[in-house]
């Protein structure tokens, strides 16, 4: 199927549950080109970086939210203004099983990332410990 990215990202954002301590901004390009996704995958893995970007901000925070083209990719950009992800757990943050959540079961990022994997697309992220968390997502076009 081909889909416009930022109608995928708007309806991720609306089935999420956004506590009214956290604002919201979407900064989506204009123009964006269709691409090739599976609409289902890709919005579960929106879902899944928005849900953790909401457990990172218990006190309330900010979510931006951006879409853009860069060359030969499309990318999201999901940015929080939580607690951010300290250095000893950077790199386990894509190993199964490793959740810092108390509930967590530590299959959401691996998951996202076979699926961004299966569309031959990269997950990125930059953290640092108390200044939250940003998490980018690029999907070939």
């Amino acid at each position: 199927q081909t889909a416009e990215i930022n109608s995928v990202v708007l309806e991720a954002l609306s089935n999420a549950r956004i506590p009214k301590t956290i604002t919201v901004e979407t900064k989506l390009g204009e123009n964006l080109p269709k691409i090739g996704i599976d609409i289902a995958q890709i919005k579960q893995v929106f879902s899944n970086i928005i849900s953790n970007a909401i457990e990172a901000m218990p006190e309330g925070g900010e979510l931006k939210v951006t879409t853009a083209q860069t060359n030969s990719f499309i990318s999201i950009a999901f940015k929080d203004t939580g607690a951010g992800i300290s250095k000893k757990n950077i790199n386990k943050l894509f190993t199964p099983l490793f959740s810092t959540k108390i509930k967590g079961h530590g299959l959401g990022l691996v998951a996202c990332q076979n699926i961004i994997d299966a569309h031959q697309g990269k997950i990125e992220f930059e953290s640092k410990e108390g200044q939250g968390a940003t998490f980018i997502i690029k999907l070939p076009i």
